[in-house]
């Protein structure tokens, strides 16, 4: 028994459409990449990406939340805390925040060179007492 001739093009055409949806998603995403480098090149400002004024706010907001992971950590571990642990902490405690580890680790530096941290060994990290800040 041989099957239908009509089952097998029905086969080829779906098989087919499904190439060619394929290849539209490809090209949209494609044509999504060649605006960027385009962008890029030209020096042409992209409207939907954020400058640094407009991250400002959300940079000082992580400050303090950021500052409060580190401290919460060191009450527990009653040690100084890995960033990799802070950051991983952080993720966890705040999973709707986006940012890059690498953005975390900046602000913990920050957080360092302002006085609100100490580091007694690369990478660790543990809070100075209050009076240690200098406020003014």
């Amino acid at each position: 028994m041989s099957e239908c001739p009509y089952l097998d093009s029905c086969r080829h055409l779906k098989a087919l459409q499904e190439r060619v949806t394929f290849l539209e998603k490809r090209c949209a995403q494609l044509e999504r990449e060649l605006h960027v480098l385009r962008a890029s090149l030209t020096g042409e400002v992209i409207k939907a990406e954020k400058t640094f004024r407009d991250m400002e706010d959300k940079f000082a907001r992580l400050d303090r939340l950021i500052l409060r992971v580190v401290i919460d950590m060191c009450k527990r571990h009653k040690a100084p805390v890995h960033q990799d642990k802070i950051v991983k902490a952080f993720r966890t405690r705040y999973p709707s925040i986006d940012c890059k580890d690498e953005t975390i680790q900046r602000r913990l530096r920050k957080l360092r060179e302002e006085g609100y941290l100490h580091s007694p060994i690369q990478g660790h990290y543990i809070p100075k007492a209050k009076g240690g800040v200098n406020n003014g």
